[in-house]
């Protein structure tokens, strides 16, 4: 009678020993057969005393997280440039070589006081000096305008065409940039600060004359500053609220309970987005806050017609 469990046994080891013989053949004919190799230290590298510049592809949509990770930025892909890269090898390189980090975007951080507000006066020095158009927007203006508020970062709005000198005059203060998202922003950071730069706004807003002639003049930390008018505010933060960003609509209820409004001017702004401003202002009245019956009753009318000559009119529908 045979012993199975032997058998079975000796078939095992038998597997095993060809495995392991089989290996070492390979083993020992892959060192005649080494792949290529990349000399990643031979590239090229930032000049000396350059400030790092970062280009970060883009593959579509306003900011956020992409959908396939909450660590990569929306438009993350695997072929960012950077300041060094044009000679960086690829994924397609031999197997093995040294491919640097990508950097992320900058994050933004509490810093002291004083060093947000150095920081602050040096982005207004630069971009005086490189005479762009620009304006204040985000947490400082609506602190200007409305309820006072923390804000660890600097938000300013250009032009598009002014984005890339913006861009230059803030590397030549000293800050690092990024080409974030090269359809919408771009930024900067200095001693842990972040400065955004929009230059497309959700919605489609941008830097305009009408939004630069609606601009005030405010104080801010004792500074005078230009910030977007409150009707402009009250716009981006009705079309930019989103479910992480839902302080945005209560940075728009203190602008309406504090500013001054042009509630013409903000009807026709209102054209952008009609049913957002609308929620908007029926959640203010909501709240207690007053908001003109006119407002309301022509927003409505457009948002229900689509027929923008009701913002010449009385309010009523056609």
């Amino acid at each position: 009678m045979k012993d199975h469990g032997l058998e079975q046994e000796v078939q095992r080891g038998d597997r095993s020993e060809r495995h392991q013989q089989d290996g070492g053949r390979a083993h020992e004919q892959g060192q005649h057969e080494q792949l290529p190799r990349v000399d990643v230290e031979s590239r090229p590298g930032p000049r000396k005393g350059s400030i790092p510049h970062t280009v970060y592809g883009s593959a579509g949509g306003f900011g956020g997280l992409s959908r396939e990770g909450r660590s990569r930025p929306a438009g993350y892909t695997s072929s960012v440039r950077t300041q060094e890269g044009p000679g960086a090898p690829s994924s397609a390189d031999a197997a093995g070589a040294e491919i640097p980090d990508i950097p992320l975007p900058f994050e933004k951080r509490l810093v002291p006081e004083a060093v947000y507000l150095d920081v602050l006066d040096a982005t207004i020095e630069a971009l005086d000096d490189a005479e762009v158009s620009y304006l204040f927007v985000g947490g400082i203006a609506s602190a200007a305008l409305g309820r006072p508020r923390l804000s660890v970062d600097v938000d300013i709005i250009v032009r598009p065409h002014d984005a890339p000198a913006v861009l230059e005059a803030l590397a030549g203060a000293g800050f690092r940039t990024q080409e974030t998202f090269p359809e919408w922003l771009f930024k900067g950071e200095r001693d842990g600060v972040v400065v955004d730069v929009i230059f497309v706004s959700s919605g489609g807003i941008y830097l305009d004359q009408e939004m630069v002639e609606h601009a005030r003049t405010v104080e801010f930390a004792g500074r005078k500053i230009r910030v977007a008018g409150p009707e402009d505010l009250i716009m981006m933060k009705a079309m930019a609220h989103s479910e992480p960003t839902p302080r945005y609509w209560f940075d728009a209820l203190g602008i309406i309970a504090r500013a001054d409004i042009d509630w013409d001017y903000l009807l026709q702004r209102a054209r952008l987005g009609p049913r957002r401003v609308l929620s908007l202002l029926f959640y203010a009245i909501s709240k207690d806050l007053v908001v003109p019956e006119r407002p309301i009753n022509t927003l409505y009318a457009l948002a229900m017609s689509g027929d923008t000559e009701v913002l010449d009119g009385d309010g009523t529908r056609p």
